[in-house]
């Protein structure tokens, strides 16, 4: 166990998960730096939390002798984006991903997190991968067998589960990599059914991410897609099958958000194109023509209805 925000947390680090390194947000403070695990039969279990301002590898080597294992990482509190490669994905506590490092990688914490990391032989993952385009990306548990692959990690982690032999520790490698491939969503190559199990999850962080996001104009769809690491296709697909739109569901919670700021007396000082401009619109006359769509009447006559009846 280290508990040390200084170099000493940074070696224990890169002994326990390869030659990481570390950048403090701010360099002569102290930050937290925790990391206790266990490896067993090539089987790693590391529960690790940190404030570091980045964690990140370059990328040296493509070869297992450099680079023996792969990472199954678990985000169990705050929120990092991850880079992996050409992909960047935004964690949530529960957001589970497999990272192959021996390619560029880096985690950028958003504050203090903790994550679950769990070591697989590299060799062993990517022949069983070995007819997808990646070996990094983000997985998904909705489905069983991602259910499953979830179980097994936890049960890792107890501390009653004080290892296993050589055979077992085989044994379970293989059946935590076996799960991996219905999971794993690298590109929009893979099957339907993977994509129809990922909905509801792809669908929720959406929503988030609207609410999270909806001051700045240029939230979209792309902008959505890019930060939850998927296809714009598949968030597309998401919201068509539940009868919705992405880009309605954009436009309607800066009208809502709009409304409720033009029906607010505190805010009757505020002119309506600022108001606009807050909930992101960037153009006055585009928002007066779907505010009235929406509400059948002009933003000015909502405030006037609205305010009215509460002044004296």
């Amino acid at each position: 166990m280290t508990n040390s925000p200084d170099r000493a947390w940074e070696q224990a680090l890169q002994d326990s998960c390869g030659p990481f390194q570390v950048a403090w947000r701010r360099p002569y403070a102290r930050g937290i730096g925790y990391i206790r695990g266990r490896a067993t039969q090539g089987i790693g279990v590391h529960d690790i939390h940190t404030d570091a301002g980045s964690i990140h590898k370059q990328r040296q080597s493509v070869d297992w002798a450099d680079d023996p294992h792969c990472f199954l990482v678990l985000q169990q509190r705050g929120g990092c984006h991850m880079n992996l490669q050409a992909q960047r994905l935004e964690l949530q506590p529960g957001s589970l991903v497999l990272m192959d490092p021996a390619g560029d990688c880096s985690i950028e914490p958003a504050g203090l997190i903790q994550h679950l990391s769990t070591t697989l032989d590299r060799q062993l993952v990517t022949q069983a991968l070995r007819h997808t385009r990646h070996y990094s990306g983000r997985l998904y548990t909705e489905s069983t067998t991602g259910r499953a692959l979830l179980r097994w990690i936890q049960l890792l982690a107890t501390p009653e589960h004080n290892g296993f032999g050589q055979e077992e520790g085989l044994a379970i490698q293989e059946s935590l990599i076996a799960l991996l491939t219905p999971c794993l969503k690298g590109d929009t190559t893979d099957t339907k059914g993977a994509v129809l199990l990922a909905e509801p999850t792809l669908r929720l962080h959406a929503e988030s991410l609207v609410k999270e996001f909806i001051q700045l104009p240029e939230l979209c769809p792309a902008f959505i897609a890019q930060r939850l690491g998927v296809s714009q296709r598949s968030l597309y697909r998401t919201f068509e099958q539940g009868g919705s739109s992405l880009c309605e569901m954009i436009k309607a919670t800066r009208i809502a958000r709009s409304a409720d700021d033009l029906a607010n007396p505190r805010q009757a000082h505020q002119s309506i194109t600022s108001i606009s401009m807050r909930w992101g619109f960037s153009d006055a006359a585009y928002f007066c023509r779907v505010f009235k769509q929406h509400f059948g009447m002009s933003p000015s006559e909502y405030r006037r209805n609205a305010i009215a009846p509460s002044v004296p």
